[in-house]
């Protein structure tokens, strides 16, 4: 699956580009400054457009273009007043379509933020998430010579939500007379960093703004692991058994073989498959879980009532989040439903 973002600095003008491969084959096209105004009709062949434009101003503008084969819908956001334009995107991808992705456009027009703004924006996303766009920030660790004003808050504001940037070493941005920048970050939520891939276009196409192509693949799908277990007792004989027959002394390489026959014999594998979860499950039902397995076992070695007593504690605490979390996922859900008015 690929992900194309681009600031094509007006889409009519860069039209005849997007009907042509890569941008035409790509599953989704993340869009800024379009220069659409409220009455500019676009299409694109085997696309559905979400869109959104700059009002009181010309230029800026952001569109999403998405696969008709993909079922997608509307996300709005509450977030305070800001220069910054956004438009979200819910994906529902094939093996995890019961964990959509959430495609985050954003265009920055100076790479102006502030605290409540990221920290609201983040209070209203579930992973798995991407945002995509021209955040016009500078700072040294993107290749810039100086640092902008809230480059510093924003690549803050990354590492602290434990997000991964996607790209840090290849500038975005060529225009005559000034110094390449790497204006346009590619963010992604903790679960899909291993995922994705990205790739910088070496053509600007009538823009002064590479492309960026981000590969998605592998995420959702159930992994099979094979575990091991050895059975020492049984390879401790087999050792012993071998040895006792043998009536010469045996060479390193001998001695050797013979562990390595033992301990094949006497291990057992075990396949499992990795499970789903629930998209309103989170990191810390991970954790409250596995507190309540490690108070099980220490209270099935050690039978005691203050063990139990922990035990049972830990599995009403962890039932009383997981009804907190569904509760909330479903209401958001129903937040996001009743706001969009293109839902599928």
């Amino acid at each position: 699956m690929l992900f194309v973002q681009w600031n094509l600095r007006g889409l009519f003008s860069k039209l005849h580009w997007l009907q042509l491969p890569p941008f035409s084959t790509a599953t989704v096209l993340v869009l800024q400054e379009t220069f659409l105004k409220n009455s500019s009709f676009v299409s694109l062949r085997n696309k559905k457009i979400f869109r959104v434009e700059r009002s009181g101003s010309p230029g800026g503008g952001l569109v999403t273009a998405v696969s008709t084969d993909l079922p997608a819908q509307l996300v709005s956001f509450s977030l305070p007043s800001s220069e910054v334009e956004i438009l979200g995107v819910k994906l529902w991808i094939g093996s995890i379509s019961n964990s959509p992705v959430t495609v985050v456009n954003v265009y920055s027009p100076r790479g102006i933020f502030s605290d409540s703004w990221l920290d609201s924006l983040f209070s209203q996303l579930s992973p798995p998430f991407l945002i995509l766009g021209d955040f016009n920030i500078h700072h040294p660790a993107l290749g810039s010579l100086f640092t902008s004003a809230d480059a510093d808050m924003l690549l803050n504001w990354i590492s602290i939500n434990n997000m991964g940037l996607l790209n840090m070493n290849k500038f975005t941005r060529f225009q005559g007379g000034q110094n390449p920048a790497l204006l346009d970050l590619s963010i992604c939520s903790a679960d899909l960093f291993s995922h994705c891939q990205l790739e910088v276009s070496l053509d600007q196409f009538d823009s002064d703004h590479c492309p960026i192509f981000v590969s998605f693949s592998g995420f959702g799908d159930r992994t099979v692991k094979v575990r091991s277990y050895i059975n020492w007792r049984q390879f401790s004989n087999k050792i012993n058994d071998c040895l006792d027959n043998s009536l010469e002394t045996q060479s390193i390489e001998a001695l050797t073989l013979i562990f390595h026959s033992c301990s094949d014999s006497s291990c057992h594998r075990f396949s499992s498959t990795s499970r789903q979860h629930s998209p309103w499950w989170d990191a810390h039902c991970n954790y409250l879980k596995a507190l309540k397995r490690r108070l099980l076992r220490r209270a099935k070695t050690y039978p005691d009532p203050s063990n139990w007593s922990a035990y049972k504690k830990m599995a009403a605490r962890l039932r009383k989040y997981i009804k907190t979390r569904k509760r909330k996922f479903w209401e958001r859900t129903c937040e996001e439903t009743a706001r969009s008015h293109n839902a599928f």
